[in-house]
């Protein structure tokens, strides 16, 4: 007497299914499930799990019931058509009492027409009432299957399968969209955003990997796996930083230290071999442009026209400060030659963001293409403001001295 099973078929049992359920036109599925979640004595998740499926296979047999029914009903009308066009004919052969007998057809086919009009709208009505069950149904199967994910979620993420927990995930969401806020599953959605975090934290690792090693195809299953787990951001950090950022900040690096070794006390010098360095700078930054951009058209078609704009954006910011401080000089002509050779090898750049070595438009927006140059040249505007203001002054202070050697001629 205390098994759950048996437990779980009498609170099945207890619940009365009514085919007016189905029949309103207002029939809200979520309520009505909510309904028969609610009929389990126990809500323990494996009770609930069994009492949803004793629910879902009664209303399947009601269903089969009302699907006997519908063809049944079918075939008696199918049948009244062969025997009142038979009459037709035969009355079409009576030439002695045609007319009158053509009138009683009318008459006759008018009376079912209208009866055939009430037997179609009968029809529509119960197959509503089916539709509406089976969805029930196919709802209370998902309702059955989220109980058991959410059951064995622990189990799932300790697996370390991220293939595996991410089809997990995949239908843990579609379960709850399907079921909806039912109480039984109020902490489910707490699971799947554990499972998420899980999910990213094996995941990274492996796309690194594989960014690094140029590997397309594990690439994209990562980037696929991260998307699932509602992560796509983790994509655009991790290929910024292992495809992008970091091979061009070695070379950013190597100019730094080889700066230290070599440090100058004169402050021109240093500029001019700044200035003589960024064009290589510039056009390494270039071609990785132009070498990313095809290589995300494989691996991230999807998110490849914001990879790499994203990704040297991503640089920019961190050579900022620094840039900013390696290009300020007190010869204007330097700063514009510094300025011009950073221009020209980041207007290179942006053009490979935008069209192919054969041509062709990579899908990157022009204007997204803009505003990544404008944030690589950015280092300059302060420095450019700074001199603007220095050669005001500076003219100020001409002006003040002829002012005074022309009072002092007088």
């Amino acid at each position: 007497s205390g098994c759950p099973c048996s437990t779980a078929r009498r609170g099945a049992a207890t619940m009365s299914i009514s085919i007016d359920d189905f029949s309103d036109p207002a029939f809200d599925v979520k309520a009505w499930v909510n309904r028969a979640a609610a009929g389990c004595p126990s809500q323990d998740p494996e009770h609930v799990e069994k009492h949803l499926a004793e629910v879902e296979m009664k209303l399947q047999l009601m269903a089969e019931d009302i699907s006997l029914a519908l063809e049944e009903q079918s075939v008696s009308g199918l049948r009244r058509i062969p025997r009142a066009v038979a009459e037709i004919d035969r009355v079409e052969h009576d030439t002695k009492s045609l007319q009158s007998r053509i009138q009683g057809i009318l008459r006759r086919l008018d009376d079912a027409e209208g009866a055939s009009r009430d037997a179609v709208r009968t029809l529509a009505s119960v197959d509503k009432v089916k539709a509406r069950m089976e969805h029930a149904r196919e709802t209370l199967a998902n309702a059955a299957g989220l109980a058991e994910l959410v059951a064995s979620t622990d189990a799932v993420a300790a697996t370390g399968d991220v293939r595996h927990i991410a089809d997990v995930l995949a239908s843990m969401r579609r379960g709850l969209r399907v079921v909806g806020d039912v109480p039984e599953f109020a902490d489910a959605p707490e699971r799947v955003e554990v499972l998420e975090k899980r999910l990213e934290t094996l995941a990274r690792p492996e796309l690194v990997s594989a960014l690094a090693a140029g590997d397309v195809a594990r690439a994209e299953e990562m980037r696929d796996v991260l998307h699932v787990s509602g992560k796509i951001q983790s994509v655009f950090s991790a290929y910024a930083e292992t495809r992008v950022v970091e091979p061009l900040l070695r070379e950013w690096k190597a100019f730094a230290n080889d700066t230290h070794k070599t440090a100058s006390k004169n402050a021109d010098e240093e500029a001019k071999r700044f200035a003589a360095w960024v064009p290589s700078y510039a056009a390494a930054v270039a071609d990785a442009a132009r070498r990313e951009v095809s290589w995300t058209s494989r691996a991230f078609p999807k998110e490849s026209h914001e990879l790499v704009v994203y990704a040297w954006r991503e640089l920019s910011s961190l050579t900022k400060r620094e840039f900013q401080q390696r290009a300020a000089t007190k010869s204007l002509d330097l700063f514009a030659e510094t300025y011009a050779n950073a221009a020209e090898g980041f207007g290179k750049a942006a053009r490979a963001l935008l069209v192919t070595d054969a041509g062709e438009k990579t899908g990157v927006a022009p204007s997204a293409a803009l505003a990544a140059l404008a944030e690589a040249l950015a280092p300059f505007e302060g420095v450019r403001a700074r001199y603007a203001e220095l050669e005001e002054r500076a003219l100020s202070e001409d002006g003040a001295l002829a002012a005074a050697l022309a009072a002092a001629d007088e």
